[in-house]
């Protein structure tokens, strides 16, 4: 049964790595996330969840289905007074960076908290890329 379908506009960020500072005093090594730039992008998918969902947080086993649609370079239209038209050649799957786990990664990390009580309790996940001219992430959350 579907508990959440949910189409998030905006173009997708991947959460960060981290990265591993030293102090300089006790010469301990310490993992940061490096993932300013991911910030205002999981806020706006935890916005739009924490609107779109009315239930008690999930507990039990779940799949999460993330597909990602990633804006199209100019490089995929033609020119001139068909500048609006897709070239014949222009590829429907986005195998460019972001990587689509670190892309998932942002989405989950948004959803726990809001929807599900953990991303441990996800028994299944899906996720594709391909371009879209409305970039943006559907969520689709179902209790298994």
């Amino acid at each position: 049964m579907i508990a959440l379908d949910l189409f998030v506009p905006g173009v997708p960020k991947p959460k960060g790595s981290w990265r591993a500072i030293t102090s300089a005093t006790t010469g301990k090594a310490f993992l940061v996330p490096n993932d300013k730039k991911s910030k205002p992008w999981e806020h706006v998918v935890r916005y739009d969840a924490m609107h779109a969902w009315t239930r008690p947080l999930l507990q039990g086993p779940t799949h999460v289905g993330c597909f990602f649609h990633m804006p199209r370079p100019k490089k995929h239209y033609r020119t001139g007074k068909h500048a609006k038209d897709l070239r014949d050649d222009a590829p429907v799957w986005h195998i460019n960076t972001p990587d689509a786990d670190k892309l998932l990664r942002c989405v989950l990390d948004a959803l726990t908290g809001v929807v599900i009580r953990d991303d441990s309790i996800i028994a299944s996940i899906q996720t594709g890329k391909t371009y879209q001219d409305t970039p943006g992430v559907r969520i689709v959350v179902e209790e298994l």
